[in-house]
C-alpha cells in the first residue's frame, strides 16, 4: 500500500497548481495539478462534485456555446439516423422536433419505445400522446414538450 501523503506530496513537488487550463509539454490541455483534460476528461460525477463544493468555476463565451450546441445536435441527429430507418422519412418539422428532443434527453429519449414504435408506422397521435405523457412532459420542460408533441402531431414548425 503506498503512502498517499508522501506520493501527492512527490506529485505536487513535480507537477505544481495551474489553476487554468494550458497547454503541457505535449501540447495537451491540462489544468490543476497535471490532470490532462484530454486524456483523462473530468466525468460527470467530478463535474458534479467540483461544481456543487464551489471548487471549479466554469464559463463560456457565447460563440463557444454555440459551438458545443452545434456539435450535440450534429450528434444527436446522427444517432437518430442511425438507430431509426424511418428517421430520414419524415419531414424537416419531425426531424427537427425529435432532434431536439435527443439533444435534450439525451440516452432517456431511446426510452421512449411507444412513442418510437408509433412513428416507425406514422402513428402522429399517438407519437404525440405518448411524449405527453412522460416525466419530461409532465414535470422537466412541459412547455417544451407540449410544442415539441404538436409539431410532430402536425408534421409543421409552430408559428412565430
Amino acid at each position: 500500500m503506498t503512502d498517499s501523503a508522501r506520493l501527492a506530496s512527490s506529485t505536487d513537488a513535480d507537477e505544481g497548481f495551474v489553476s487554468s487550463a494550458y497547454p503541457d509539454s505535449r501540447g495537451l490541455w491540462t489544468a490543476g495539478k497535471g490532470r490532462c483534460l484530454e486524456t483523462n476528461p473530468i466525468t460527470g460525477f467530478e463535474w458534479r462534485y467540483l461544481l456543487a463544493n464551489k471548487l471549479v468555476t466554469f464559463s463560456i463565451t457565447e460563440e463557444g456555446a454555440d459551438w458545443l450546441r452545434d456539435r450535440d445536435l450534429e450528434g444527436a441527429e446522427q444517432a437518430l439516423r442511425a438507430h431509426y430507418h424511418w428517421f430520414s422519412e419524415l419531414n424537416d418539422a419531425r426531424q427537427n422536433a425529435f432532434i431536439e428532443m435527443k439533444f435534450q434527453l439525451g440516452p432517456h429519449f431511446d426510452g421512449f419505445h411507444e412513442m418510437l414504435k408509433a412513428a416507425a408506422v406514422g402513428d402522429w397521435t399517438k407519437v404525440h400522446d405518448e411524449a405527453l405523457d412522460s416525466k419530461w412532459a409532465q414535470r422537466d420542460s412541459p412547455n417544451r414538450a407540449k410544442m415539441l408533441a404538436f409539431q410532430l402531431l402536425t408534421g409543421a414548425f409552430p408559428q412565430t
